[in-house]
């Protein structure tokens, strides 16, 4: 049985899953947790990558193999653990320049690898982690937490697939919430752009100044992850206040537009940083919204 390691059996420990712990913020929330000794670690990624966390168990899974992914979860000990906190980082995003899903073949009106990257990654994993903590005699409590967008709330259709899925994913989280408040807490935490791989490769024009580091999320989201209150559901963003979002600037689509594509063009020097002697700091705003029910909903039983 997974994981575990030398436990004081007066001070009950939490389990802490990571997915997508290759990844920038996946890799830096695993970096943090392993620095608390009241958590042990599992990291769950596609390969193999280099941290300088310690003192973690590494899960290598396809979280789309459902199957795998239930017997991986089987092979946990959860018996020692009083709370297993399950982060969930992973999700692709895609531009959609004619508001539409590029892969639609089930005509939901969300693009497919859009649904399954964000939504089934997650539910694969929650399925067996929740039966698990119905069934467990000694009852350890479950935190969720999922990544969203500042934009999520503003619907653009540049990126409806994406804002749908995180919908659906909100929906999820509350409603395990309110099926067994006792048991279950968890909150979505609304991120500004991040500086990853995969953004750079999609915008490599655009100015990075006031772009979020793995680390500066993960150090935003810790104190409510440890302090949250079971039966909560929350929402938080994450953000740089930068001089580029004016008021309004969600509200106007072409400019958002312009804005993108000028930024995903290839092979273009992106000119002078006119913020380059700026450190923007990090701001947070925590709030309470009911999210869209627009299903579809599961079953966890």
């Amino acid at each position: 049985m997974l994981p575990c390691y030398n436990h004081n059996m007066h001070e009950p420990k939490k389990l802490v899953l990571v997915t997508g712990a290759s990844g920038a913020i996946g890799r830096d929330y695993l970096e943090e947790f392993s620095e608390l000794p009241e958590f042990d670690c599992v990291a769950i990624a596609r390969r193999e990558f280099e941290t300088s966390a310690d003192n973690f168990t590494f899960l290598e899974l396809d979280l789309l193999d459902e199957a795998k992914v239930n017997e991986s979860i089987q092979t946990i000990d959860f018996s020692v653990y009083s709370e297993v906190v399950f982060i969930h980082s992973v999700g692709m995003f895609k531009y959609e320049p004619n508001g539409e899903p590029s892969i639609d073949n089930d005509e939901d009106g969300i693009d497919d690898e859009v649904y399954k990257t964000n939504i089934e990654t997650f539910v694969n994993i929650i399925k067996p982690l929740y039966k698990r903590m119905l069934q467990s005699e000694e009852g350890f409590k479950l935190s969720l937490y999922g990544m969203g967008s500042v934009s999520d709330k503003h619907q653009i259709k540049y990126w409806q697939s994406y804002t749908k899925s995180k919908n659906i994913l909100r929906s999820i989280i509350y409603n395990l919430i309110q099926e067994n408040p006792e048991q279950v807490k968890g909150m979505m935490f609304n991120v500004s752009t991040v500086d990853t791989e995969k953004e750079n490769e999609l915008r490599p024009n655009a100015e990075k100044t006031y772009w979020l580091s793995g680390k500066e999320i993960a150090v935003a989201t810790l104190p409510f992850i440890i302090k949250g209150k079971f039966g909560e559901w929350k929402e938080l963003d994450i953000f740089k206040n930068s001089p580029l979002f004016e008021d309004g600037y969600y509200e106007n689509l072409s400019e958002i537009r312009k804005r993108w594509e000028q930024q995903m063009k290839q092979n273009e020097n992106p000119g002078e940083n006119i913020f380059e002697e700026i450190d923007g700091e990090v701001a947070t705003r925590l709030f309470e919204a009911k999210p869209p029910l627009d299903g579809p909903f599961f079953k966890f039983r």
